[in-house]
């Protein structure tokens, strides 16, 4: 009915006054289903006949499995039917998911596998660092010339190198997909976040038309950009599901363990950032200079907000040796960790309060200054702050959202710990703006696990975690024990989002705090 309607030349948007709904907090009609348990994820799909899948995936990172020298073993086990030996796994169906996994776990893959010396995060390191300091470099932005301002400035010259790792995105339901044909047409039921995006994929692996394929798409226990499938690094594991139905026919579920989601997923890249800024006389910087490894997907986060006159950023453009995929925030979670530390640094250089500092970089009158001021006000950051508590403040902007936040650590036998997190976003109008809070909330608990706990580590071509009890995430026995959380609207601005930008901050909000705590400041993440 509304495709029949004339199409205005001049729309007229109705006058904020007159909302009724844009604005106004709504209850998530989702949440009663998730908390008396009756939503429907992936996980709980069942089917007439179903059978169950396991994966084994190579011990060695990249590798390309050739077979199973114990297929037969393994195929004799009680329960199992088939062993298929795909690409980058072996799969085995059995008719219970224990008996599965058990023979998935007994399976003894032969490969063929990148040199090992290759795949070294120690190894990794050095030469990205060789490459971001003697590489060829392009650049990103340049305004002004930063080289020749900090080669003639006479200010104090500050300079400092930066390393994230790589990062899985750990959903805690593991990846899943449950496969079955009916009248010649394929049905895929699965959590993913891009339904006709993992449709065509499916459509294109096993050669058929978009119609003869049924994409039954299911509630999450977690995305994170992991279920996103837009090439075929992102859809692994529902390629194991389809073409492991295609080889045994009927229905198969397929449910990857934690160590296969770990071993196998797509990774947010490792990145080195060296960064260096020379302070002018008034001990602000008139030249910022820095470089990264890994691409720059979004060149404004890899630029400072502040009002500095020649700044030159650069990347090495070199590609991570794990498969990357969107990691939530993408790269303004390197970037934000890069920027917001650094800007600290050269704040205590010149011996400044970091939020007085940054404000006198920025347009007291704008959105930056705004949320700043917020959040500044809301910690009570010009208050006395009690021994052994240490605060640090973050600012970013991504995905059309500017974010503040402050983070107060103290020292718990040996390791930081976050007692509170405050939080300012202005994302112009905040639709929903409770869903907008449990967003910020979301996005600072899963920020924290990766600044706290979260690497993905290569020694000798093979991936170092597997499971929670070395791939940690924040648990409630050691998460902030308070998010407070405040919005503020624009009007005039582009409406932002809210899923992304509550994660960059945190990282470099609690660096800050335990450098002011102790006088030593971590630049490499993670931090315990």
């Amino acid at each position: 009915a509304a495709a029949a309607m004339p199409v205005p030349e001049e729309p007229r948007f109705k006058d904020p006054a007159a909302w009724k709904h844009i604005g106004k907090a709504v209850p998530r009609i989702d949440l009663p289903d998730k908390v008396f348990a009756k939503a429907v994820y992936g996980i709980d799909v069942e089917v007439p006949g179903m059978r169950y899948a396991a994966v084994a995936p190579p011990s060695a990172a990249l590798a390309t499995v050739t077979g199973v020298s114990n297929q037969a073993d393994i195929e004799a086990r009680r329960g199992v039917e088939a062993v298929v030996v795909l690409e980058d796994v072996a799969v085995v169906v059995a008719d219970n998911p224990w008996r599965a996994e058990q023979a998935a776990r007994a399976a003894k893959l032969t490969v063929d596998a990148p040199d090992p010396e290759q795949m070294d995060s120690a190894a990794l390191l050095e030469r990205q660092r060789a490459a971001v300091k003697d590489g060829g470099v392009s650049d990103v932005y340049v305004r002004g010339d930063a080289a020749a301002a900090i080669e003639s400035g006479e200010g104090a010259l500050v300079e400092a190198e930066y390393v994230v790792p790589f990062l899985a995105h750990a959903p805690m339901e593991p990846l899943n997909a449950t496969v079955w044909e009916e009248e010649r047409t394929i049905h895929v039921a699965t959590g993913v976040q891009a339904p006709l995006g993992a449709k065509a994929k499916i459509a294109d692996l096993l050669g058929l038309p978009m119609e003869g394929v049924v994409l039954h798409p299911h509630t999450m226990g977690g995305g994170f950009g992991r279920r996103i499938a837009n090439s075929k690094p992102y859809m692994n594991w529902l390629s194991h599901a389809v073409l492991t139905q295609r080889a045994v026919g009927g229905a198969v579920k397929l449910t990857w363990s934690r160590e296969a989601d770990v071993k196998l997923s797509t990774y947010r890249p490792s990145d080195v950032a060296q960064i260096r800024a020379r302070l002018g006389p008034d001990n602000k910087p008139v030249a910022w200079h820095s470089r990264t490894y890994a691409k720059v997907g979004a060149a404004h986060e890899a630029t400072p907000i502040y009002r500095i006159p020649h700044v030159t950023i650069e990347t090495a453009d070199q590609e991570p040796a794990l498969p990357f995929a969107y990691w939530r925030s993408v790269d303004a979670s390197t970037h934000a960790f890069f920027i917001e530390s650094f800007i600290d640094e050269l704040a205590r250089a010149a011996g400044e309060d970091p939020v007085a500092y940054r404000l006198s970089l920025l347009d007291p009158n704008d959105r930056y200054s705004r949320v700043l001021k917020r959040v500044a006000e809301m910690s009570g950051w010009s208050g006395a702050r009690p021994d052994g508590v240490g605060r640090g403040v973050a600012l970013f902007e991504s995905f059309g959202s500017i974010v503040a936040q402050v983070a107060e650590v103290t020292i718990e036998e040996g390791a930081p710990r976050v007692q509170q997190v405050w939080c300012v976003i202005d994302c112009g109008v905040a639709v929903n703006p409770d869903s907008v809070e449990a967003q910020m909330q979301g996005g600072i608990i899963f920020g924290l696990s990766a600044a706290m706990y979260g690497q993905i580590t290569l020694e000798s071509g093979k991936i170092v975690q597997s499971n929670f009890h070395d791939y940690q995430v924040i648990r409630f026995s050691d998460g902030p024990k308070r998010i407070t959380v405040d919005i503020l609207t624009s009007p005039k601005a582009p409406v932002g989002g809210a899923g992304e930008p509550g994660t960059p901050p945190i990282a470099p909000a609690v660096a800050n705090a335990i450098a002011s705590l102790k006088g030593e400041r971590p630049r490499q993440l993670p931090m315990v």
